[in-house]
C-alpha cells in the first residue's frame, strides 16, 4: 500500500496485492482522505469546451414525440442561451465525498478573472 499525492487532488492510496500460491493479482486505488466538511460557495463562472448538445429522438414520426416538441424546442433553446451566455444558471455541485474539484487552468498564475 503506498500514498501517493495526484497534482490538483488529494491523496490516494495504491494497493497491490499478488498471491505467490496461485498467481492471483490485484490492484486498487482509493481516496486517501475522509469526507470533507460542508463547503459552501458561490461559482461566478463557468466555462466549457461544451458546445453541442446531442439529444437523440429529438424529431420522429412518434405522436408522443410531436406532442413535446414545444417541450424540447423550448429546452433546446434555453441551453443555447446558457452556452452563449445570454442566459444565467445556477449550478450545485453535490460531492460528499470530495472527489471532484474546480481547476484553475491558469495555475500557477493567478487567474486574470
Amino acid at each position: 500500500m503506498k500514498v501517493t499525492q495526484i497534482p490538483y487532488c488529494k491523496e490516494v492510496l495504491v494497493m497491490v496485492t499478488s498471491c505467490n500460491a496461485c498467481g492471483n493479482k490485484s490492484n486498487e486505488v482509493k481516496s486517501g482522505t475522509g469526507i470533507a466538511p460542508k463547503v459552501e460557495g458561490i461559482l461566478t463562472t463557468l466555462k466549457s469546451p461544451l458546445t453541442t448538445i446531442i439529444i437523440p429522438y429529438s424529431s420522429g414520426d412518434s405522436e408522443k414525440l410531436n406532442s413535446d416538441q414545444n417541450q424540447r424546442t423550448s429546452f433546446l433553446n434555453d441551453i443555447s442561451a446558457i452556452l452563449a451566455g445570454d442566459k444565467f444558471v445556477t449550478i450545485a455541485l453535490d460531492d460528499p465525498a470530495s472527489n471532484c474539484y474546480l481547476q484553475n487552468i491558469c495555475a500557477p498564475e493567478p487567474d486574470p478573472q
